[in-house]
């Protein structure tokens, strides 16, 4: 009868907790980054979002047809998520935004009514027509405690006014073949 272990039997008992330890602290470890992906994913768009909504209030709820939307929502993001309080251990790294094609906005029931993938209205107290676009807004950001890259995206509507007066062509009517190429607005912006 022997009274102890072995030093190889330690060494092998010693190896496979440490194995065991290993692979219980990747798996903490990835389960904490997805974590911190979903958290700050889900507060960067619905702030983002909010920031695009509020400045759009500000201005009437409408945009002058011919705007570079892409400048202005990356502008109102980059200015008012930078300084937020919340957002302080992630960095901004890309925006990007572009125009919802008329098959993504009926897949994603985003408007009830549609002309070529773009609702309009006409008010006849006014000398204008409205015009409704969905725009898709990408976010690059990375972790800074992880140093973890992750992106986020969300899809908001935009109300383009078009004064009958002045006359550039308006956005996607029926027959009108040419707008895609020319009035798409899909550009990316580095931080």
């Amino acid at each position: 009868m022997r009274k102890g272990f072995t030093l190889i039997e330690i060494m092998t008992c010693i190896g496979i907790v440490a194995l065991a330890i290993t692979v219980f602290l990747i798996a903490v470890y990835s389960i904490q980054i997805a974590q911190y992906k979903t958290m700050f994913g889900d507060v960067i768009s619905k702030k983002a979002e909010f920031q695009i909504y509020l400045y759009f209030s500000r201005m009437q709820g409408y945009v002058l047809y011919g705007q570079d939307i892409a400048t202005i929502v990356y502008e109102v993001i980059r200015n008012n998520l930078k300084r937020d309080q919340d957002l302080r251990e992630i960095e901004i790294e890309e925006i990007s935004v572009e125009k919802l094609s008329p098959q993504e906005v009926r897949r994603l029931h985003l408007a009830n009514k549609q002309i070529d993938g773009d609702e309009q209205d006409e008010d006849p107290s006014n000398d204008k027509k409205i015009y409704k676009i969905y725009y898709k807004c990408i976010i690059n950001y990375k972790i800074l405690s992880t140093r973890k890259r992750a992106k986020t995206d969300f899809v908001f509507p935009v109300y383009f006014v078009q004064e009958l007066y002045y006359n550039p062509r308006p956005p996607s009517q029926p027959g009108n073949n040419n707008y895609d190429q020319d009035q798409t607005v899909s550009s990316e912006h580095e931080v």
